[in-house]
Order: structure tokens, then C-alpha cells, then sequence
């Protein structure tokens, strides 16, 4: 639409009707393409609201666009981070810990149980005045022992235990070199999201958008033909989706990585 005045001007001054015609058509699609992406958020905020158990209208608000703060992430702590508060890493160490307990009682089970008792009972008073001990509570001290007769039982038992826990130790590891791949590729992604969101900003939509004022200056002279003028206004709004894209990117992979993570990333 803000080309419209321009092509206007230029058949002011001897232009081609047909240019009018068919920038109106460019805008008819757009028009289209716009009515169909409004069409579809109330689906979209159903699904959103549904994932969520939110109300949708709640939800029914544009979001507000703005740069991400781009800074470098290191791997090596947020590992540790992830080791820390990572919820599957934790419901494993305490797996682990609960094979090492189990562990140490299977020893206790090979060595002989000494168990010293002392007990006392309350009788009161003998209903007949004058009775022999009345009002004497008995008091009784036992000593056992149990000795480990039952070898192959407790050794099964104690084999056991060691396999529980060397499994428990694999899946720990096994987990934290798989957490460490995905925190790479996170940091990786949001890595990329970051240098898309410098090139756009810093180089290719500042040049996009001079050649499209060129084109601009081109057309009003008559030098350059309605396709042209379209074409550059139309790589640049490309390229502002582009940016913006980057910049959903970004925020998304941060996101994705705070949920390997665990955690915050600074």
C-alpha cells in the first residue's frame, strides 16, 4: 500500500496503467494470505489453550516482539548445572543410591546379628495386703545371636545388590552422555539463532532496504519496470521475517535448553 502513491505519480506523468492494476493484485494476495493467518489463530489458540489447561481467552493476545540479549553459553557449566538440577539425572542418582544401601545391607546379612533385650513389666500392687514381692515389677535382660548359616542365600543376595548397582551406575551415565550431546546440540542451536539474527540485522536487511529505496528512485524516473520495485520491496519484507524468525529461534532453543539444563542459564 505505500507504493501506491508512487505508482499513482508515476502515471501522473505517462506511466502504464497496468502497473496500478497489477500492484493491486500483489495486494489482493496479500490481503488473502493475511485473512487466511487470521483465520487460523483461533485454532491455534484452542490447541495452545488445551496443551496448557488455560483458558484461550487468556491467551488470545499478540505476542510482543522484541531482540533476544544474545550471550555465549558454556557447555562445561551448564553440565555441571544439569548434574545438579536435571529431574531425570536426580530420580537416577537416587536410584543409585538406593543400590548402594541395598548394597551394604546384603553385607550386613554375611555377619552374625547380636541382639541384647531388656524388658520390663509393670504389675502393681497384689490384691491381697501383705503378699510376698507386691509392687515389684519383674525385669528381664536377653542376649541372641544369629549366626549367617544360609552361605549361598546371602551370596546370591549380595551378587545381586552388585548388579543392581553396576546397572544403576550405567544408567546414569549413559543418561549424562546423552545429556551432554543434547546440551551441545541446544548450545549449538541457539548459537545459530543468534548469528542469523546479527547477518539479517547487521547486513542483508540494511541492504535489502537500500536497494529497495533505489528501486523506488529508479521507477519514479522511469528506469526500472513495476516487477522490479515489487521484487525488492518483497525480498525485504523477507528478510524482516527472516530476522524475526531468528529472534523466535533464539528464544525457543533457550527455552528448550533451560528444560535440559534444568535450571537458569546464567
Amino acid at each position: 500500500r505505500r507504493l501506491e502513491p508512487v505508482v499513482q505519480s508515476r502515471i501522473q506523468s505517462g506511466g502504464r496503467q497496468e502497473d496500478l492494476l497489477r500492484l493491486q493484485l500483489e495486494i489482493g494476495e496479500l490481503e488473502n494470505d493475511l485473512a487466511s493467518l487470521e483465520d487460523l489463530r483461533p485454532a491455534l489458540v484452542a490447541r495452545l489453550a488445551a496443551a496448557m489447561n488455560h483458558p484461550a481467552a487468556a491467551l488470545d493476545v499478540r505476542p510482543e516482539l522484541f531482540e533476544p540479549e544474545v550471550a555465549r553459553l558454556d557447555a562445561d557449566e551448564l553440565l555441571a548445572t544439569a548434574r545438579i538440577h536435571n529431574p531425570a539425572l536426580l530420580v537416577l542418582n537416587e536410584e543409585l543410591a538406593g543400590s548402594d544401601t541395598a548394597r551394604r545391607l546384603a553385607k550386613l546379612a554375611t555377619r552374625p546379628d547380636l541382639a541384647l533385650g531388656v524388658d520390663w513389666i509393670q504389675t502393681g500392687s497384689a490384691l491381697a495386703p501383705g503378699t510376698d514381692g507386691s509392687g515389684d515389677d519383674p525385669l528381664a535382660v536377653s542376649l541372641s545371636l544369629s549366626l549367617p548359616i544360609w552361605g549361598q542365600k546371602n551370596g546370591a543376595r549380595r551378587r545381586g545388590a552388585d548388579h543392581a548397582r553396576r546397572a544403576a551406575r550405567a544408567r546414569l551415565d549413559d543418561a549424562e552422555a546423552g545429556l551432554e550431546a543434547q546440551i551441545a546440540d541446544r548450545i549449538f542451536a541457539v548459537d545459530d539463532a543468534a548469528r542469523r539474527i546479527a547477518l539479517v540485522r547487521d547486513s542483508l536487511l540494511p541492504r535489502a532496504t537500500e536497494a529497495f529505496e533505489l528501486s523506488v528512485v529508479s521507477y519514479r524516473a522511469g528506469k526500472a519496470p513495476l516487477y522490479e520495485l515489487v521484487d525488492a520491496e518483497r525480498r525485504r519484507l523477507e528478510l524482516e521475517k527472516a530476522y524475526w524468525r531468528a529472534c523466535r529461534d533464539h528464544h525457543q532453543s533457550r527455552a528448550r535448553l533451560r528444560t535440559v539444563v534444568g535450571g537458569d542459564l546464567e
